[in-house]
């Protein structure tokens, strides 16, 4: 209501007429006749626009930030449980291979090889000497992957 207030308008039965001094600020030449011209209710509507963009912008401003913290805070969480299912993955093929290459060392072990050909023999004591070091899965080959690493790693992530 400020506005209207300030505004060179003069009140006539119920319309409002622009003063000349209003049609003259405007930057274009008006060289015809305006007449009653419904200025105040371009204003009124300039108003309500004005009074309804302010209370969205109240509205939607706490709404907006929720839904930002939301996605943000979404966003980490699901990084997180990924994080850790892939992790999880890496280290439960770790141990399957960790598991898999001890199995094969005591299956070749417990097996009838010294009944074989010496040939059989020779590369089933290869193949034991071979698998006597188990085989791991590393990251950077300085640490192993595995479920015992897995357990660690997740412990250690409760500590942060």
């Amino acid at each position: 209501m400020m506005i209207l207030d300030s505004l060179p308008v003069s009140h006539d039965n119920l319309n409002l007429t622009a003063d000349s001094q209003l049609l003259n600020s405007f930057p274009m030449k008006t060289t015809y006749y305006f007449g009653y011209i419904e200025l105040s209710c371009f204003v009124k509507k300039h108003q309500q626009l004005m009074d309804t963009a302010n209370c969205l912008k109240e509205s939607f401003n706490f709404i907006l930030i929720v839904q930002l913290a939301n996605n943000a805070f979404s966003y980490i969480f699901f990084s997180i449980c990924f994080f850790i299912f892939s992790l999880f993955l890496y280290c439960h093929a770790g141990e399957e291979l960790h598991i898999t290459s001890e199995s094969l060392r005591t299956a070749l072990f417990k097996s009838s090889w010294y009944n074989m050909p010496n040939y059989n023999v020779k590369n089933i004591l290869f193949i034991m000497l071979r698998a006597s070091k188990a085989f791991n899965l590393t990251a950077g080959s300085v640490y192993n992957i595995d479920i015992n690493s897995f357990t660690k790693i997740v412990k250690g992530m409760e500590d942060i």
